[in-house]
C-alpha cells in the first residue's frame, strides 16, 4: 500500500485514534464480551484483551463452559463476578471448577431448572469458605408443585445453603432453595426469598431477619395454592416456636426502605404482628382472598409500631390510585391499591395492595375499606389526587369511603382522574360523589372501544358539574378529556354521532 494512502486511511480511523481507556469504557458497554472472538479483530485488541481484570466479570446468556473455564483462566487472581443466565446439562465438573475458585468469588448467579440449580447447591455445601462473597442469587426458572405433598419429601433431601460460611454476605436472592436459619448474617442489606421452603417455616424466617438489622430490602414471595393449607406440619411447629420465643415478639428493622410481601394472607398476618418498621419504608402486598381479618389485623399492628417508634411521621400521600379488573383469558380478577407521595404514577409506590384470586365483590369492598382505613388520616389527609379504574367497587362502598372521612374529598382533593371502560363502574363512582370537593381538576380517560361508558358518563358528569357551580358558585376550573386511540372511530356511525353530541356538551359545564 502506498504509505501516503496508509496515513490517510490511519487519519480517518477515528476509533483507532481513541486512548485505550476511553476503549475500555466502550467495551464495557458491548453485550457478550469478553469472549475469544474479540481478541482476534486486531493486534491492539488483543492486547487489550489480555487484561485479567476484564475477564473478571463473566456473563453467559447461554450455557458455554468453555467459554468460563477460558475466563476463568484468563482472570488470573482476580476476585470474580459470574452470571449465568441459563444453567445446561452435564455442568457439574464446570461449576464443580468454577467453585474451587471460590476464595475469590465476589457474587454469582445462576439460574436453571430445579434439578440444576440443586446440583449447584449441593456443590456449594462442600466447599469450605466463601470469605469475599458479597452477592448470591440462585433461582429455579419453572413452576414449583409447592401444593403437592411430594414437593416437600424431595424439597427436604436438598441440603440448605451454608450461610454461615458466606460472612460478608450483602445481597441474597433465592427462588426454591432452602437455607441454614441459624446463620448469622449482620451485613445483609437485600433477602429475597421465593417460592421457597423458607415462607413454611415463618418463625425460623423471623429467627434470621432478626439478625440482620442492616437489612435495607425485604422480599418474600410465595407461589399461590388452590388448597390454603396444604402441609401444616412446619406451619404447626413455626406457631409454637412465635407463642414460646419472646425474643420473636418483635424484629426490628430500622434500616429497611422497601418491604414485599406476597403469600397467603394468615401468613402474611402473622409475618406483620412481628415486624417493626421504620415509617418511610415502602411496603407492598400480593394477598389472596383467604383470612382477610388476619392480614388486616398485622397490617394495622405494624403501622401502629411505626407511629410509636419512629421520630419521623408517615410520608402523606398525594396521589391515591384504586383500580379493579374483572378476570379475562389472558389475566385473573384483582383490585389494586397504590398512594404515591407524589403526583405521579412514574414515582415508587409508598403502599401497594393488590388483592386477587377471584374475589367476591364484598371482599373487595372489606379489603379497600380494611387497607385504607389502616394508613388514614395519617397518610391521606392531604391527598390532592384520586385516580380512579375498573369496576370492582360498588356505590355504597365508595359513600362509605368518603363519607368516612377515609378518602378525604370533601377537604382536599383536588384532581379526580376517571379511567373509563366498558362497565357501570365509573357511573357509579361519580353517582357517589354527593358533595361538592375542592376541586381543579376532573379527568376523564376513556379506553378504546368502550361503547358503554361513552354512552353513560357524560350525564353524571354534567350533574357533578352542576353540583360544584352550586356549591362554590363557579364553574369547574377544568374538565379535560382524553381519548384513546381509535376510541370514537370503534363505533358505529349513527350511534357515534350521538355520543359525540353528548361529550360535546361537556364544553359548556366547565
Amino acid at each position: 500500500m502506498d504509505p501516503k494512502i496508509a496515513v490517510l486511511e490511519s487519519k480517518n480511523d477515528y476509533f483507532a485514534q481513541l486512548p485505550n481507556e476511553i476503549l475500555d469504557k466502550l467495551f464495557s458497554f458491548v453485550p457478550g464480551l469478553p469472549n475469544d472472538g474479540w481478541m482476534y479483530v486486531c493486534r491492539r485488541w488483543y492486547e487489550l484483551s489480555k487484561d485479567p481484570q476484564r475477564w473478571a466479570s463473566i456473563t453467559l446468556k447461554k450455557w458455554r463452559p468453555k467459554r468460563l473455564l477460558g475466563a476463568l483462566e484468563r482472570a488470573g487472581q482476580q476476585p470474580l463476578n459470574v452470571v449465568i443466565d441459563r444453567l445446561g446439562s452435564n455442568a457439574e465438573e464446570t461449576i464443580k471448577t468454577m467453585l474451587g475458585q471460590a476464595a475469590r468469588l465476589v457474587s454469582l448467579n445462576i439460574c436453571g431448572d430445579a434439578s440444576e440449580i440443586d446440583q449447584v447447591v449441593a456443590l456449594i455445601v462442600k466447599v469450605t469458605a466463601f470469605p469475599v462473597l458479597v452477592s448470591l442469587a440462585l433461582a429455579k426458572e419453572e413452576d414449583l408443585d409447592i401444593g403437592n405433598e411430594a414437593f416437600y419429601e424431595y424439597a427436604d433431601q436438598v441440603p440448605p445453603l451454608p450461610l454461615a460460611r458466606m460472612p460478608k454476605l450483602s445481597s441474597l436472592s433465592l427462588i426454591g432453595v432452602r437455607i441454614d436459619y441459624k446463620a448469622p448474617l449482620p451485613s445483609l442489606t437485600l433477602l429475597r426469598l421465593s417460592w421457597s421452603r423458607a415462607l413454611y417455616r415463618l418463625g425460623r424466617t423471623l429467627r434470621l431477619l432478626q439478625k440482620s438489622p442492616k437489612l435495607e430490602a425485604l422480599i418474600l414471595e410465595d407461589g399461590r395454592v388452590d388448597d390454603p393449607h396444604p402441609v401444616d406440619t412446619d406451619e404447626s411447629e413455626d406457631e409454637e416456636i412465635l407463642a414460646s420465643d419472646r425474643t420473636l415478639k418483635e424484629v426490628q428493622l430500622p434500616m429497611l426502605k422497601r418491604f414485599k410481601l406476597r403469600h397467603w394472607s394468615s401468613n402474611m398476618g402473622v409475618v406483620l404482628k412481628h415486624l417493626t418498621l421504620p415509617s418511610h419504608t415502602r411496603m407492598s402486598f400480593d394477598a389472596d382472598q383467604f383470612d382477610t381479618e388476619v392480614l388486616w389485623n398485622g397490617f394495622t399492628s405494624i403501622l401502629q409500631r411505626q407511629s410509636q417508634i419512629s421520630s419521623l411521621p408517615m410520608p402523606q400521600a398525594c396521589l391515591l390510585r384504586i383500580e379493579g379488573h374483572f378476570s379475562t383469558r389472558s389475566s385473573p380478577q384483582y383490585l389494586t391499591i397504590d398512594t404515591y407521595a407524589q403526583d405521579s404514577l412514574d414515582t415508587p409506590a409508598h403502599f401497594s395492595l393488590r388483592f386477587g384470586e377471584e374475589p367476591e365483590p364484598s371482599e373487595n369492598a372489606a379489603a379497600t375499606k380494611n387497607f385504607l382505613r389502616a394508613i388514614a388520616p395519617a397518610h391521606l389527609s392531604k391527598l390532592k389526587h384520586l385516580y380512579v379504574a375498573g369496576e370492582l367497587l360498588s356505590k355504597a362502598t365508595w359513600q362509605a369511603l368518603f363519607a368516612d372521612g377515609i378518602i378525604p374529598l370533601a377537604s382536599s382533593v383536588e384532581h379526580i382522574t376517571i379511567r373509563v371502560d366498558d362497565s357501570h363502574a365509573c357511573e357509579l363512582f361519580i353517582q357517589s360523589i354527593q358533595v361538592a370537593p375542592p376541586l381543579r381538576i376532573v379527568t376523564v380517560i376513556v379506553e378504546e372501544y368502550s361503547f358503554y361508558s361513552k354512552e353513560r358518563i357524560p350525564d353524571p358528569l354534567k350533574q357533578l358539574a352542576k353540583a360544584y357551580f352550586k356549591a362554590q358558585g363557579v364553574k369547574l376550573p377544568l374538565l379535560q378529556v382524553r381519548w384513546e386511540a381509535e376510541a370514537i372511530e370503534a363505533a358505529p356511525g349513527a350511534r357515534e354521532s350521538e355520543e359525540m353530541k353528548k361529550w360535546e356538551d361537556l364544553r359548556g359545564v366547565g
